[in-house]
């Protein structure tokens, strides 16, 4: 018959960095190979972050160089309503979305 253990209680982000970091110090007093090993993981982390943001920003730079229009898009049918060039059914009907939602959205802007 096999044994399961008990499952482990899940700490805190960052609990468990420092309970083991509490445990490296020696007499109260930091030791110097534990300041060296945080220092090195937190190096790692944000190397990892670096590079995450580099391929994005690169990725972007890509997009832009393809013609692709990068960010939230304009809006451009609420002016055109406001002008009197569409009416609410048109701007449902041209934005997808019910009367209702438009009447919704019209209120919040206008407030």
């Amino acid at each position: 018959m096999i044994r399961k253990k008990p499952p482990q209680p899940v700490l805190p982000v960052g609990e468990g960095l420092w309970r083991f970091c509490s445990i490296l110090r020696l007499n109260g007093q930091p030791d110097p190979i534990s300041e060296a090993f945080l220092q090195m993981a937190g190096m790692f982390g944000q190397l990892g972050v670096s590079r995450i943001q580099m391929r994005v920003r690169s990725g972007m730079a890509n997009a832009r160089a393809k013609g692709k229009r990068i960010g939230r898009p304009q809006v451009t049918h609420y002016s055109a309503y406001r002008k009197g060039a569409l009416n609410v059914s048109e701007l449902a009907r041209v934005c997808g979305v019910s009367r209702t939602t438009v009447y919704k959205y019209i209120g919040l802007l206008e407030a």
